[in-house]
């Protein structure tokens, strides 16, 4: 295998780490390598540098793990060892236990790691909630095979992939504030739970931060920890379509349960073909807000017209 360009002077370090660590002199080395004691010398100086032979021989001397014999092998200028892909294999548990915890910290988000063959080996929960929204059982059987899941006849929707991988739809000003103004759209809006944070809810609502006022909606804005069947009762009252909620997540599954409850109170009370419910939070997903039965999740970051383009798109798609 060709050699790319060694990374200078770790070569010599990396040696003088596993020589030191292990215990053998530059004899022994050379002697279990099957080379002089003066290449060893020069190896180390970075007077000469090691064919990948050589490192794999020296490795093996050094009876290193996979992830140090790439390191090594990198720093000689070569490429690195493929891994595999048996994750449970007792040489891997290293690298797997060292994934999984990232892959805790990435959750709410949807993330996976997979090989090149499309073969997943771990998922979130963000991802998985996600994924239970969109397609059948048993497509999320192990094994699990993201080709399988978007290319298969009956597999992942065309039209979700397309949202997913570009985004949201951003519309010009004047297309919104015609459509609103023709449709006289109201909103209903509130913090629920016990959540008393207030500032994202209004720079999504309030014209002075170029909020949904800003286009023409009705905002009714209810307040700070709002019971969830206030929000709706309010929706009803003032004869709403759009019902705007913003929570934080919790590990008592708080905002979950708020989300599912709020999306069965509408469909117990006849209202939900009526309504767009929209939930909000610094953490929340489109994925997860979506698997808990709203019609839409906006995360940090979201503005105001993102909102109200979504509301309009999705009133369009409904034919109202």
């Amino acid at each position: 295998m060709a050699r790319t360009d060694h990374q200078a002077g770790l070569v010599p370090a990396r040696l003088k780490q596993w020589r030191s660590r292990r215990g053998p002199s530059q004899l022994d080395l050379a002697l279990a390598a099957d080379v002089s004691a003066r290449h060893i010398s020069f190896l180390e100086t970075g007077r000469s540098q090691p064919g990948r032979s050589l490192v794999l021989a020296l490795a093996g001397v050094f009876r290193l793990e996979p992830q140090d014999l790439n390191t090594l092998l990198v720093a000689a200028g070569f490429a690195p060892d493929p891994l595999g892909s048996d994750m449970q294999a007792p040489e891997m548990r290293w690298l797997h236990n060292s994934l999984e915890l990232n892959m805790r910290a990435l959750d709410p988000w949807s993330a996976t790691v997979q090989d090149k063959y499309g073969n997943l080996h771990l998922v979130t929960r963000g991802w998985l909630a996600m994924l239970r929204a969109l397609l059948a059982p048993e497509f999320l059987a192990p094994p699990i095979n993201s080709y399988h899941m978007f290319f298969a006849e009956n597999g992942f929707p065309a039209e979700e992939f397309a949202r997913l991988r570009f985004g949201p739809v951003v519309m010009k000003d004047d297309e919104i504030r015609a459509f609103v103004a023709e449709r006289g759209l109201k909103c209903v809006a509130a913090t629920v739970g016990e959540d008393e944070h207030s500032v994202g809810m209004r720079e999504i609502i309030d014209i002075k931060h170029g909020g949904l006022e800003k286009w023409g909606f009705s905002c009714e804005y209810l307040g700070t920890s709002v019971p969830v069947e206030k929000v709706l009762d309010a929706a009803i009252e003032h004869a709403a379509q759009i019902v705007l909620i913003s929570t934080i997540i919790t590990h008592g599954d708080m905002h979950r349960n708020n989300m599912e409850k709020l999306a069965d109170l509408a469909v117990e009370k006849g209202v939900r073909d009526k309504l767009i419910l929209i939930s909000g939070g610094t953490q929340v997903t489109d994925e997860l807000a979506r698997s808990w039965g709203m019609d839409a999740g906006f995360g940090r970051g979201t503005k105001g017209i993102n909102v109200a383009s979504f509301v309009v798109e999705t009133l369009r798609e409904r034919g109202r």
